[in-house]
């Protein structure tokens, strides 16, 4: 019960708690929208999909 009526009581906390939730959701919506690659979803079947990893992993980042 401590527990309970310690955040039950909470002022500051609840607006930290909700400005952390806010801050989480805006930085997972920018990775999402600039980070993650949407090109694996388009490729086929499985076999096809580790084939396009290994190759976009193996590739020389320097290119002549």
């Amino acid at each position: 019960m401590l527990y309970v009526d310690g955040f039950k009581n909470l002022k500051v906390g609840k607006i930290l708690w909700k400005v952390i939730f806010i801050k989480l959701l805006v930085i997972f919506a920018l990775l999402k929208v600039f980070i993650y690659d949407k090109n694996l979803s388009q490729v086929g079947d499985f076999e096809q999909k580790s084939a396009f990893v290994l190759d976009n992993l193996t590739q020389s980042s320097i290119k002549p």
